[in-house]
Formats: C-alpha cells, structure tokens, sequence
C-alpha cells in the first residue's frame, strides 16, 4: 500500500476489497469504546436536546467540544461513509448553513445563538454522532478492514454478498491496526517457524 494512502487528508483513497487487513481484537474493542463515547453524546443530544431551545448555544462547553470534534471528523463521516471525493466541502457547507441560521437568528430574535442556529447544530451532530456511533459500533462487531465509515457499506455488502470498495482510516486507527496486525502475523510466524 503507497504511503499516499495513510495522509491524514479529507480526499478519498478508496482500494480494492481485500486490500486493507481486518482490524484484531485490540482494535475491534478500541472501536467499540468509541462507539459508545460517540453514542452516548448521540443519546444525550436526542433525550436533551430540547433544553437547548429553552436556553440556547451560548456557554454550553459540552455542545461546544462536541461541535468542534463532529467538524473535524465530518469530512471523513461524507466522504468515507458515502463514498464521495468532496474534500473539505462538507465543512464549508455546513459552516455556511450555520451563518445563515445565525443570521436568521439575529434578524428574528436579536440573538445570533437563537432557535435556527441551535436546531441546526442539534439536527448536525445527531446526525454526525449518530453516523459515526453506529459506525464504529458496527465496525468494531464484524471487524470492518480500515476506516469504520465502511462499515455500514460494508455490513450491506455482506447481506447482498457483493464486495466493496475499502478505505484506509485516516484517524488513529489506521496505525493501530498496522501495528496490531504486524504484531499478530510476527506472532504466527514465530508459531509456524519449526524447531
């Protein structure tokens, strides 16, 4: 695999079924811990959101750290999971709502942190949490190669027993599952070598 593969970019590298190795137990279970970080605050948004109407954006520090993270990953949660090659689009697209829903805010309510803009942050990372949980969740359960944003394309895959195309994970687990998987094929050859 060309080291182009593994830069930390939001363009897509997707390579051929079978190219990438299934994550090992290690890494499976690192998915799941993300899984439920990630749909934890994906419950929290849905079961509270509505206290967010009552008292806005505004000095919410856990929305605030959850939005600044679900931008970050946002591009990959596209791109990677529907398998488009739009780069940073996604972030300019949503940044762009997000001043039109706080304009709105503004010309309304004379408040830039009003309704528009706090049910569209909402609506947006139940979304990207929600993607990104069940992802990994999914991921972390039938040992999805690469990126988790392949697992529901890939779990599909398996029901209709076509295969698709895989991704590189552009995040942490990529190393991890490099290191993982050279640490058990070291271990198996070592069980094969005769003495």
């Amino acid at each position: 695999m060309s080291e182009d593969t593994t830069k930390n970019t939001a363009r897509t590298q997707f390579v051929e079924p079978g190219s990438i190795p299934k994550p090992g137990p290690i890494g499976r279970l690192v998915r799941l811990l993300f899984a439920y970080f990630c749909l934890q605050f994906f419950w929290q948004l849905v079961t509270k959101g509505g206290v967010l109407f009552q008292i806005g954006l505004q000095n919410q520090s856990g929305i605030g750290l959850g939005a600044a993270m679900g931008f970050c990953v946002f591009p990959y949660v596209v791109n990677i999971g529907f398998r488009r090659d739009w780069g940073h689009w996604p972030q300019g697209g949503i940044l762009l709502m997000a001043s039109l829903a706080g304009g709105a805010g503004y010309f309304f309510y004379g408040n830039p942190w009003g309704s528009p803009l706090t049910l569209l942050v909402v609506l947006w990372l139940v979304y990207v949490f929600g993607h990104l949980g069940l992802s990994f969740l999914l991921s972390g359960i039938f040992a999805t190669p690469g990126c988790e944003m392949r697992a529901i394309p890939h779990l599909l895959g398996r029901i209709s027993h076509q295969k698709v195309p895989e991704h590189v994970c552009p995040g942490p687990l990529g190393p991890l599952d490099r290191w993982e998987t050279g640490k058990y094929a070291s271990k198996n050859a070592e069980k094969e070598i005769p003495s």
